[in-house]
């Protein structure tokens, strides 16, 4: 898709539909699309509400515990 200007900041267009929207902290960008019953604004929201650190929480919780996982297989 195109990126543009948008309400949000920057998004990314199909034709004239906005598809997801660009969030960017410092260096850091995440792409933030539509899901299932939830509307673009709703999901920004969402994203904005749980990014506090370098990712946003559900997604550093998962990446810690995917890490220790891994530690506690190996030998």
């Amino acid at each position: 898709g195109e990126e543009r200007a948008c309400e949000f900041g920057k998004c990314l267009f199909n034709g004239d539909k906005a598809i997801a929207a660009v969030l960017e902290k410092g260096n850091k960008r995440l792409y933030v699309s539509v899901g299932h019953c939830i509307s673009l604004k709703t999901a920004v929201e969402i994203v904005k509400s749980a990014w506090k650190g370098r990712l946003p929480e559900p997604i550093r919780l998962s990446d810690s515990l995917s890490r220790r996982l891994i530690k506690s297989w190996s030998p």
